[in-house]
């Protein structure tokens, strides 16, 4: 019985069995599909060309051969051509479509003097959401006026109130990641532990 084969065009992931290999990170479209006596009439070696090259066996082909399988060819626009039996796709990207959503992350940062230099916040910002979701986003800082001044006095109590408030410039996101890094260095201190006492007769090889 034939494998399944995406049509042609169907762009996304692929996952191949091996000895076939798709780059998990590339996007791969389905250039071709021939099936094998097309490629025979035209004087081709399917099993010198796209078999033998990757220690498969001539029983490997000739099952596939039987089965009806087809030649893929996905192409990519950073790799070399694969030329792929469907026999040894995995799985090909669901053409089924995924919505999409604009999002905008706002804060409300309140009444600030337009002294303070946000830079570093909106640093920090991309920082923290790449880290999350893994896209970097554009940080755009939107102003909108009082309806009245500040007075000095009402000034210097709310810098007062602001700087006073500042008592916590590590993130909890930060402070995880700066577990995770003191946990890998002493898992690595293990590792280097258990490897002297291994070398000495210690604790027996694994």
């Amino acid at each position: 019985m034939r494998s399944p084969a995406p049509p042609i065009g169907t762009r996304g992931r692929y996952e191949l069995k091996a000895p076939f290999q798709a780059r998990p990170d590339r996007v791969y479209t389905c250039s071709a599909i021939r099936k094998f006596v097309d490629l025979e009439n035209q004087g081709i070696n399917i099993f010198l060309r796209y078999y033998d090259p990757l220690g498969l066996e001539d029983s490997d082909f000739a099952q596939d051969k039987r089965n009806g399988e087809l030649l893929l060819t996905l192409t990519s626009e950073t790799e070399a051509p694969i030329y792929v039996p469907t026999s040894y796709l995995l799985s090909f990207p669901n053409q089924s479509g995924r919505r999409y959503h604009h999002v905008v992350l706002s804060a409300s940062m309140g009444p600030i003097p337009d002294y303070i230099d946000l830079t570093h916040v909106r640093v920090e910002m991309a920082n923290v959401i790449s880290d999350a979701i893994g896209h970097v986003p554009e940080v755009h800082v939107g102003v909108s006026p009082l309806t009245q001044d500040v007075t000095p006095e009402e000034h210097e109590s709310l810098e007062a109130a602001r700087v006073a408030a500042i008592t916590n410039r590590t993130t909890d996101y930060t402070r995880f990641l700066a577990e995770r890094q003191k946990v890998a260095r002493l898992e690595a201190k293990l590792a280097a532990l258990e490897e002297i006492l291994r070398v000495n007769g210690l604790i027996p090889s694994t």
